[in-house]
């Protein structure tokens, strides 16, 4: 055995196994948490219509103030 392969004997022990399960489990199990997570904060969210911008099907009916001053002007 030459000093290159004592040597990759030696850090042979410090590789993570690529094929493990648990690995593999704990990735699909995060990933999982993750989407359930972000799913539920969209639920809790504003209901759609109610968010901070009002609503443009209004937009056409003039009332408030400015009605009063385009009435006036007339």
């Amino acid at each position: 055995m030459n000093r290159i392969e004592k040597q990759a004997e030696f850090y042979r022990g410090y590789l993570a196994d690529d094929r493990s399960l648990a690995a593999v489990a704990a990735v699909l199990v995060t990933g999982i948490a993750v989407w359930l997570l972000i799913y539920l904060v969209s639920l809790i969210g504003p209901a759609p219509g109610r968010g901070a911008f009002p609503s443009a099907s209004g937009a056409g009916d003039p009332s408030g103030p400015a009605a009063e001053l385009t009435q006036r002007a007339r």
